[in-house]
């Protein structure tokens, strides 16, 4: 029976992937709970619509990329070997390397502002987050990295034209065979005779322009608010449709006053923490989905041992003998990708009647760029 590809590091996952799944889940449906020791101080004495916009939609953001190391590693198929598994899904656990070394970072960031009776919380998802990224990255080294050059990952080296059909006849003429002819006519023929065409290279091309453009528009429009709120809370983008009423509708105007005249905003660091938290994690998918459609190339032809391997496979379609490895990985991100869009446009809709009653803030633009996106990536995805 063949054994499970990541089925020790699994075991090993097991713990951390629970917790943070578990801290998602609250943030996305209930962020009042409390879980671990005061582990929701940011938003106790201050929910209301605003704090609960940001904590919920970064919890689903949070939720995805949880789901993402689950499904990767969980339910991966067990008649895949360890290098072909980390060849095919490559791209995502450098995703996870990266999204947990940001989050990392900001815990950090977020223990030196916290109150100290947090920090017993936020010290266990540091060394969660620690342990996770460890356990992944020394794995991916080990049976990936370690084995190939690093540029394979996402692009490969230009193959060699592929050689002409042995049973076709080249137009010749009788020269070539040793003749005796006509020189002018031989050399007419010789000038008459077509030449092969030359070998297309493609594997150095991007499977899909449509899904790169667009995810670069959409991802690109969508991150921009939430790119403000990590790195500029509380800055107005005038040239932003409704800036101005999403400031108010998530309160920014108290965490991140224009001309703060005392220390009444710092009652509002909750607040803060909540929005940038949100802005990092929506950040993440949307750099997510932008990098894999250009960074992953065609690539070279599927190895004969792999396309056999994965045409057994009752998880994985049939593949054409030409296939490439680069959709194949494709494939299976955007399956992924459109999941978490699938998240992030329902809790969009959930806040939709309330940031419009309260504070007049549309949010249809957003909504609107989203479901496109999102239809596209489940076409490429599943049709």
């Amino acid at each position: 029976m063949p054994s499970h590809p990541t089925f020790l590091l699994t075991l090993l996952l097991f713990p951390p992937l629970t917790l943070n799944t578990i801290l998602s889940l609250r943030d996305g449906f209930s962020p009042d709970n409390e879980i671990l020791r005061n582990d929701n101080w940011c938003i106790t004495g201050q929910s209301d619509v605003g704090n609960g916009f940001s904590a919920r939609l970064g919890g689903m953001a949070g939720l995805f990329i949880a789901i993402v190391k689950i499904m990767v590693f969980m339910f991966a198929d067990v008649n895949e070997d360890g290098r072909r598994f980390y060849e095919l899904h490559s791209p995502t656990i450098l995703f996870m390397i990266f999204a947990n070394l940001s989050n990392l970072l900001f815990q950090v960031y977020v223990l030196t502002v916290a109150p100290a009776s947090a920090h017993f919380a936020i010290k266990i998802l540091i060394c969660s987050l620690a342990y996770e990224t460890l356990l992944i990255g020394g794995s991916f080294w080990f049976n990936y990295l370690s084995q190939i050059k690093i540029r394979r990952i996402f692009k490969y080296d230009p193959r060699p034209p592929l050689p002409l059909d042995p049973q076709s006849k080249p137009s010749v003429s009788k020269a070539m065979l040793g003749k005796k002819t006509n020189k002018k006519k031989d050399d007419d023929a010789l000038t008459e005779a077509p030449e092969p065409e030359p070998a297309v290279d493609i594997t150095n091309n991007i499977p899909s322009r449509i899904i790169f453009r667009t995810t670069a528009i959409c991802s690109t429009a969508f991150a921009v608010p939430f790119f403000r709120d990590l790195f500029y809370p509380g800055h107005v983008l005038k040239w932003f449709p409704n800036d101005v009423r999403y400031l108010i509708f998530t309160k920014s105007y108290l965490h991140s006053p224009p001309l703060p005249v005392d220390n009444s905003h710092l009652m509002y660091l909750g607040s803060k923490i909540l929005s940038q938290r949100c802005g990092l994690q929506i950040l993440l998918i949307c750099l997510f989905k932008i990098s894999t459609s250009i960074l992953i190339k065609n690539g070279p032809p599927l190895e004969r041992s792999w396309r056999e391997g994965w045409d057994s496979h009752s998880s994985i379609p049939k593949l054409h003998p030409s296939s490439l490895l680069g959709p194949l990985k494709q494939v299976q991100v955007l399956k992924l990708q459109t999941l978490g869009n699938v998240l992030i446009w329902m809790t969009m809709w959930r806040f939709y009647h309330a940031a419009l009653e309260l504070e007049g803030y549309k949010t249809n633009h957003a909504l609107i760029v989203i479901f496109w996106e999102t239809f596209i990536l489940g076409i490429y995805a599943w049709f």
